[in-house]
């Protein structure tokens, strides 16, 4: 059986007890209680009723505020993106935390075997989970992991094969995190060899954008480097031929016969290619839209440009 640890809170429980009514004072009343007798110019005065009794309020019962545990490196969430990184060999994982009921199968037949450097789960509020994912759609799950070794162009290179054909993506500009989870779930559906963003304009791997690449980020290398127009220069003379797409494009990506080491250059939604990014394509293409609505999400573009590198490769 999976070994669970069990975190709980305990709660105080206030118990109220009413006060008793006061006990009338056996003494008669004294001469200045007593009641005067009415006179002819005056009503008869009418027996004074009792006070109302106030309302006992019970105190308010405060939830104690709980404070998430310190996270020794990133978070990730969601079935997907923490199924793959636990069977990731390159993830080092720090803690697991699922909420209290959750049971999800993969990692059940995952805890039947043996593990090594996987750390026992532990079970925890929900509210608890929700506060440490700061509402995001978390699934019942957080891990807190170590982030994957940092891979340049030269350790890319030296990855791939000689002379074996690769695609890989390039983003110029594009900063959306969703955005770049969807490009990496689709460079992953369609073997691309690495995403390669710019650092200065593009952002870091984070625990959402991992969630919707849905565990792309464990088997896509995202390569973050200072300058897109050396990058090119650099995988130009490993025999990448760079590939701009842009709606300034004369021809369409179909068109094109693709060689077998392609770099797919996409620009952020609205500006496109820089200058000097576009300067350094050996072809401009579009994709063949039409209006009234003639451009893509950048995410999409790139799913059509991977199809389309893909069927031409012929895997």
């Amino acid at each position: 059986m999976p070994f669970f640890r069990q975190e709980t809170n305990q709660s105080r429980i206030f118990a109220v007890k009413k006060k008793s009514p006061p006990h009338p004072s056996s003494a008669g009343p004294s001469g200045r209680d007593k009641q005067k007798l009415p006179t002819k110019s005056s009503p008869p005065a009418r027996p004074s009723k009792p006070a109302p009794r106030p309302a006992i309020k019970a105190p308010a019962i405060k939830t104690p505020a709980v404070k998430g545990p310190a996270f020794k490196g990133m978070m990730l969430f969601g079935h997907h993106a923490i199924e793959a990184a636990w069977n990731n060999p390159d993830r080092e994982f720090h803690a697991l935390y699922l909420a209290d009921g959750s049971q999800p199968e993969w990692l059940m037949k995952a805890l039947e075997k043996p593990q090594t450097n996987r750390p026992d789960p532990f079970v925890v509020p929900r509210p608890l989970i929700d506060q440490m994912a700061k509402d995001a759609v978390h699934q019942g799950i957080i891990a807190d992991v170590a982030p994957l070794p940092e891979m340049d162009i030269d350790d890319l290179l030296m990855a791939l094969p000689k002379d074996s054909g690769a695609t890989i993506l390039m983003l110029d500009q594009v900063s959306d995190p969703q955005n770049i989870g969807s490009i990496l779930r689709a460079a992953a559906a369609f073997g691309a060899a690495a995403v390669i963003a710019q650092e200065r304009h593009a952002p870091a791997i984070t625990a959402s954008m991992a969630k919707i690449a849905s565990g792309a980020v464990e088997h896509v290398p995202y390569i973050q480097v200072t300058n897109l127009s050396r990058c090119l220069e650099r995988l130009a003379g490993a025999g990448f031929v760079a590939v701009g797409l842009d709606e300034r494009g004369q021809n369409f990506l179909g068109d094109l016969p693709l060689a077998d080491r392609n770099v797919l250059v996409l620009g952020a939604e609205g500006t496109g290619l820089r200058r000097l990014v576009a300067e350094h394509c050996d072809h401009i293409v579009r994709l063949p839209t039409r209006p009234p609505i003639a451009s893509l999400n950048v995410a999409q573009a790139a799913t059509i440009a991977l199809y389309e590198a893909t069927r031409q490769s012929g895997q």
